[in-house]
């Protein structure tokens, strides 16, 4: 028996459909991702109060940092964690890659794969993909899923947007002036990638984010709304120090996250 073009078609889309544990990339090249073959494997490893350290054989390292209630996490040695927070101020927990100095992003190709599940409330809150620059000193962020629907207020001026992993996401930059930052108190400009239609598992081509930022900010002076009033401001992406994962909670937020898949290249 023949089928027709039409047919074939309907049936490859129903089979998706049908297999929402499984994600094809955009690259055709590249492989599909089975998002329920990880789970927590190895020891667990319990993180209590606010710090940041390298994790032995996996090239990774955690970030954890809290304002306020109860919080912790635990990564395994596979590479997956969770983390858990009650009543919170605000909570960020990061997983993925630091450098000592500023990498060109020219030079790497990063991509994330992620499953995760979540439960709680939060007042705000993002989850994706987080990171810092210098040469200038920026904050990025890639936004996959949220805890609060994003509030336009907070992410500025929109530049452009960017057609990658099956989805639109819309780009922003905003101010933050003498706010905190890695290296003290800083004023410096946020960009944001939002995906218009949140997910909880799936493939980021974080480089490709990085070229269009670099194609959309080219040192050009623009004013921008930030936390203290507009400013005129130079904006350009620069160079990345690092590229983590993330899920950040706040304003008396209460809540789980639990990654069961995480793999990070670069």
């Amino acid at each position: 028996m023949y089928l027709s073009m039409a047919a074939l078609l309907l049936f490859a889309a129903a089979c998706k459909k049908d297999n929402p544990g499984k994600d094809t990339p955009a690259d055709e090249t590249e492989e599909p991702v089975d998002y329920d073959s990880m789970g927590h494997t190895g020891e667990a490893h319990s993180v209590i109060g606010n710090g940041e350290q390298r994790i032995d054989g996996l090239g990774y390292s955690f970030y954890q940092l809290g304002i306020g209630g109860l919080y912790s996490m635990d990564y395994y040695d596979n590479g997956t964690f969770s983390a858990q927070w009650t009543n919170v101020n605000d909570y960020l927990i990061e997983m993925g890659f630091s450098y000592e100095n500023g990498v060109d992003p020219a030079d790497k190709k990063y991509i994330a794969d992620y499953k995760y599940t979540k439960s709680g409330q939060a007042q705000y809150g993002y989850i994706g993909i987080h990171g810092w620059t210098e040469s200038p000193l920026t904050e990025f962020h890639i936004i996959d899923d949220w805890w609060a629907k994003p509030n336009p207020a907070y992410l500025g001026t929109k530049f452009g947007e960017i057609r990658v992993d099956d989805e639109t996401y819309d780009i922003y930059a905003f101010l933050r002036m003498k706010e905190p930052a890695p290296s003290g108190t800083e004023t410096f400009v946020q960009f944001f990638s939002v995906r218009r239609n949140p997910r909880q598992f799936g493939r980021i081509h974080i480089s490709s984010h990085f070229a269009k930022w670099n194609e959309l900010f080219t040192g050009q002076e623009v004013t921008l709304p930030g936390s203290k009033g507009e400013q005129k401001v130079s904006i350009r992406f620069g160079l990345p120090t690092d590229v983590r994962l993330f899920c950040e909670a706040g304003g008396g937020a209460s809540g789980t996250i639990d990654y069961s898949y995480f793999k990070m290249t670069e």
